[in-house]
């Protein structure tokens, strides 16, 4: 394919820390409107609109943000042909070789314009003015930069010296200088032939490919290698192209100016005469806002008196400033922050001693509205899907499973690496098993059907006791710790035996499961009503064993249309209305003979994440079955209601039966992933709205950032908000793709 145009490839990285609060790690001022009422990487796109000269924009980001800045560039009528995902980031050298293969690939004659996707940039003829002369250079065989024409003596950038004239508005570049102290800036433009350095560039793919090969050949065959084996995604009208990890590793890791630049005699500059600026404080923000007759630039909910020269962004209430000049003043949800306005660099220092102090405000907007929220599940699905198939799911069924035995190990650190040394309870083989089949048939993950099949043998090979149950908890060495029986562990092998059935198609699966059902049916079905807790009988038993069992018999029924698997679903729904559901409230903990354990504050707790997953499976029998089912909404509304740490935005592991908040609350993974399953599935409206916000904090909170290796997460925080995981277990896999198919 030929055509000759200007493809803008935008760079989208970055944390932008010294615009914090309104900018942070995981929601990066690029993907927030901190100008106008688009995003800075939306007024980036639009700058060079397609057309016969401007290819659709493609883009090199964090493979986390791939699915939003999707949604906001398609909602803005400019959608992105490609997104590149960096599995991490490797300066702009690596991410600029995967673009120029790229463009080579899709256009041979077409031009590489590399920009950043958080510059401001006005005087738009100008700037498109100069983007044609650096292309016209560009095809002449040059690498071309953008200086910026300096307005004044400025440290915080890099510096161009820039000589002859080669054509129209091009000058040779003589030699680049980097961030210069006071006395030399002022230096620099005195002289009158250096530029700042923007961080622009427009090429041809080939010469740029040809010249980094020349001087940093590993950055050139790994880029390109790692957009060779690139795993492909659509979205839309969008195509995902996923770095190959492999090979991305082995990039090493160096910005363009370094990597070729400096080194390069092919090297160009075209004056850029429009106002620019990189976006790189709020001081910034100031200086390029526009102003009132005072000097002050508001955005949002803002109201002054006796006040100059300020800029007050608010994001979330009202904010009034009287009798103050020269400052700024950030307000987001979650976080208020005031400085000097000629002190605004600070800002990084101050964000640094919260990530010192750990502190969640540090990495992730607790309370603000949700950016993915905003384009509604489009976006999200695909970064979800994305964390799922391209790293969930390959650590945990390659990595985290057992090489002598292909069990399941029980957890992971936070690197990754398995914990040998802990013992292994039977139901997280299970589980596995489950999530492997479950990502294979409902998301196309075609390893699922080969992973699911070491922990399926382990499972069935060692697991299975002579009397035909299943034992409970394996040592280190795959010998039995507890040999006795447990009823939530026999939910979990029916339920992966269910969904291992469905995928490979084997009868003696089948026969397993029929087996394993008379085996509950006799030695763990209670004289009186339902199911032992296990064997040797406890003289407490719980609500939750049932509800596992009757989200095994659902998927046996569902899945094989078993008679006898829906006549034990509609048992054990027929106990939830009569037993476990005691005054409109699901209980937890019952004597020998099913009445409720009241007065004992250890037994009469409530967790909000079973009313969530009772109401899920509830609804669900009644879809399945036909049959009436026991009403969930006093079950939801009570965990809504009392369920809630309102000030971190999560749903906490425990509550008491009157609705006091237990002391120390913790905030586990697997309660807030209940939450959204259940809205997603059968809410409307705001609910709906809520749930996907939520499933954007679940994001930020437990399942991204720089401790994790990807595909792991954090399994509790505390009532601050703060990581208190002793690892990162397997059964939690079981509860993520559990969601994939509400989302």
């Amino acid at each position: 394919m030929s055509n000759g145009k200007i493809y803008p490839c935008i760079l989208s990285g970055g944390s932008g820390t010294r615009l914090w609060p309104a900018s942070r790690k995981h929601a990066p001022k690029q993907l927030q409107p901190l100008i106008s009422d688009k995003s800075l990487i939306v007024e980036t796109a639009l700058r060079t609109p397609i057309s016969d000269r401007f290819g659709q924009p493609i883009i090199i980001s964090n493979a986390s943000y791939a699915g939003e800045i999707a949604a906001q560039l398609t909602h803005a009528g400019t959608p992105a042909s490609y997104i590149i995902t960096e599995p991490f980031g490797r300066n702009t050298a690596p991410a600029a070789a995967a673009a120029a293969k790229l463009v080579s690939d899709i256009d041979k004659d077409g031009i590489v314009l590399l920009l950043a996707a958080d510059h401001f940039i006005k005087d738009h003829d100008i700037y498109l003015d100069a983007i044609y002369k650096a292309a016209t250079a560009a095809k002449a065989g040059n690498i071309v930069t953008f200086g910026i024409t300096p307005t004044h003596p400025e440290t915080g950038f890099g510096y161009i010296q820039y000589g002859q004239i080669l054509s129209d508005g091009v000058h040779q570049v003589d030699q680049f200088v980097e961030k210069p102290d006071l006395e030399t800036a002022k230096a620099y433009l005195a002289a009158g032939s250096y530029a700042w350095n923007s961080g622009m560039f427009v090429f041809s793919p080939n010469v740029f490919l040809s010249e980094l090969e020349k001087y940093n050949a590993g950055i050139a065959e790994h880029a390109v290698k790692a957009l060779g084996n690139a795993q492909k995604e659509q979205l839309g009208a969008t195509e995902i192209r996923h770095l190959d990890r492999a090979h991305f590793t082995d990039c090493p890791s160096d910005s363009i100016d370094f990597a070729v630049m400096e080194h390069t005699d092919k090297a160009a500059m075209v004056r850029g005469h429009f106002t620019w600026s990189d976006v790189g404080s709020w001081a910034a923000l100031h200086d390029i806002g526009d102003k009132d007759p005072d000097n002050n630039v508001t955005h949002g909910d803002v109201i002054l008196h006796d006040t100059s020269g300020t800029l007050v962004a608010a994001q979330s209430r009202l904010v009034t400033v009287a009798g103050v000049q020269d400052l700024i003043v950030a307000e987001t949800a979650d976080a208020v922050m005031i400085c000097p306005r000629d002190q605004s660099q600070m800002v990084k220092n101050l964000h640094g001693k919260l990530a010192d102090a750990d502190r969640p405000e540090a990495v992730s907007p607790i309370l603000v509205k949700s950016v993915l929220h905003r384009h509604d599940r489009h976006a999200l699905r695909h970064w979800y899907r994305n964390w799922l198939l391209n790293e969930a799911l390959p650590h945990w069924s390659t990595t985290a499973l057992d090489p002598q035995t292909g069990g399941s190990y029980e957890a992971c650190d936070y690197q990754g690496r398995p914990l040998t040394d802990l013992n292994v309870r039977l139901r997280v083989h299970a589980r596995q098993v489950y999530s492997f089949a479950y990502a294979y048939d409902k998301m196309g993950w075609k390893p699922g059907l080969e992973a699911l099949r070491k922990p399926l043998g382990h499972l069935l090979s060692t697991g299975r006791k002579a009397d035909g149950g299943f034992g409970h908890i394996y040592k280190p060495d795959g010998s039995w710790a507890e040999h006795d029986s447990d009823t939530y562990d026999h939910a979990f092998v029916l339920m992966a035996l269910a969904w291992a059935y469905k995928v490979t198609g084997d009868k003696a699966l089948h026969a397993t499961a029929k087996e394993t059902l008379s085996y509950l049916q006799t030695a763990l079905k209670h004289p009186g009503r339902g199911y032992q807790e296990g064997l040797p009988p406890s003289p407490i038993r719980r609500a939750n064993p049932h509800m596992h069992l009757l989200e095994a018999a659902l998927a046996w029924t569902e899945l094989h249309g078993s008679e006898p698997f829906a006549d034990m679903a509609a048992d054990i729904v027929d106990m939830f209305k009569h037993i476990f559901c005691d005054d409109g409230l699901l209980r937890e903990y019952f004597h020998d003979d099913l009445t409720v354990i009241k007065g004992d504050d250890k037994h009469s707790l409530i967790e909000p994440g079973h009313l969530y997953e009772w109401a899920y499976l509830l609804k669900t029998f009644k879809n399945i079955t036909g049959k009436p089912a026991p009403e969930t909404a006093a079950l939801t509304a009570f965990a809504d209601k009392y369920g809630w740490n309102s000030q971190i935005r999560l749903i906490m592991d425990f509550c008491h039966s009157d609705g006091r908040r237990v002391d120390s609350a913790s905030y586990r993974l697997w309660t807030q992933t209940e939450y959204v399953r259940f809205n997603l599935r059968f809410a409307s409206g705001q609910d709906v709205d809520r749930a996907l916000q939520h499933l954007d904090v679940i994001r930020r909170l437990y399942l991204t950032g720089d401790a994790l290796k990807p595909g792991v997460y954090r399994d509790k925080l505390n009532q601050s908000g703060q990581d208190i995981s002793p690892n990162s277990p397997a059964s939690t896999l079981y509860h993520l793709v559990g969601m994939i198919d509400a989302i």
